[in-house]
């Protein structure tokens, strides 16, 4: 492990937080991939992003979480395939097309969003209210500045 000082062998509170991210995305994958009604986490991403504004375009749900078009393209005609979501064409664009839940998509975005809460509840029950909002406010955070950093760098979340 290299620190800012350059020492291989000695930790930094970075690299400690960087570890324990990289242990939470694991973790969290690990409870989405086994618990929640077969989603990947792009379809899960995709599916939350179409539940809060109805409709959008793929472009636009890119933009907002990060990922390549390629990416979300391929998922969201999985999910088209499965009646989870339809696509129309966007009235104001005759080029673009426009995508939004179905009724069983946003019954299965909510069954899985359910079962995710559940588990970490369960997960978490160790740890009272006032120190998991403190972990979101913290962990949310985090996310805005990494974001920042990643779109002033360029750098294209996947």
């Amino acid at each position: 492990m290299v620190t800012a000082s350059g020492n291989d062998c000695e930790s930094s509170p970075t690299q400690d937080l960087t570890d324990a991210l990289m242990d939470l995305l694991r973790l969290s994958r690990s409870f989405a991939d086994a618990e929640t009604v077969q989603l990947t986490q792009a379809q899960y991403a995709l599916l939350s992003r179409l539940y809060d504004r109805k409709e959008s375009t793929l472009t636009g749900i890119c933009q907002d979480l990060g990922y390549d078009l390629s990416v979300l393209s391929r998922q969201a005609g999985t999910l088209i395939e499965q009646g989870l979501v339809v696509r129309a064409r966007d009235p104001h664009d005759g080029r673009a097309w426009k995508i939004s839940l179905t009724d069983l998509g946003r019954d299965k975005y909510l069954c899985a969003r359910r079962r995710r809460t559940e588990l970490l509840n369960e997960a978490l029950a160790p740890y009272c209210d006032e120190d998991r909002e403190i972990a979101a406010r913290i962990i949310a955070g985090l996310n805005t500045v990494l974001i920042r950093t990643l779109h002033r760098k360029g750098i294209r979340l996947g």
